[in-house]
This record gives C-alpha cells, structure tokens and sequence, in this order.
C-alpha cells in the first residue's frame, strides 16, 4: 500500500493522497 507513516521518505505527492486510500480503504471494508 501507499499508507506509510513511520519513517516517511516518500515525497508529498505520496503523502497528499493518503487520505483518499484510506477512505476508499475504509469504503471497502463498510461494503
């Protein structure tokens, strides 16, 4: 997955679409 927290040496561009994994992720598991 995109989703990494600790030790974060991804760019922002990783980082800004986080959130919107982490939704869909979530999406998912409610479905």
């Amino acid at each position: 997955m995109l989703v990494r927290d600790s030790g974060s040496e991804e760019p922002a561009e990783v980082c800004l679409p986080t959130g919107t994994v982490l939704s869909v992720y979530i999406s998912w598991l409610r479905s």
